[in-house]
């Protein structure tokens, strides 16, 4: 129970931004699981599950908001510095 209290999320993501990560996280071996995949994927409404060694990273996106990712603290603190992106905050799920 104690990894549920070790999620983080990251809102706002330019799209452009959210895109390169994405892709550079393909480029580092992460698998891409459960695209969404209806009429308007990608253009109201996107989804993607990247996994690697256990770990998962959900990251949705919509036209309003842009990009979110969520997933272990570690990982996430990581994308976070690694493209300048404000400080992760608590997820509970």
């Amino acid at each position: 129970m104690l990894s549920l209290f070790n999620r983080v999320r990251i809102d706002d993501i330019e799209t452009d931004v959210f895109n390169s990560i994405i892709d550079d996280l393909i480029e580092q071996d992460w698998n891409a699981k459960n695209t969404y995949n209806e009429f308007n994927a990608w253009i109201d409404y996107g989804r993607i599950v990247l996994r690697r060694k256990g770990a998962k990273l959900i990251f949705e996106w919509d036209n309003w908001t842009e990009g979110v990712v969520k997933g272990p603290n570690e990982i996430v603190s990581r994308i976070a510095s690694d493209y300048d992106l404000k400080k992760p905050t608590n997820l509970f799920f």
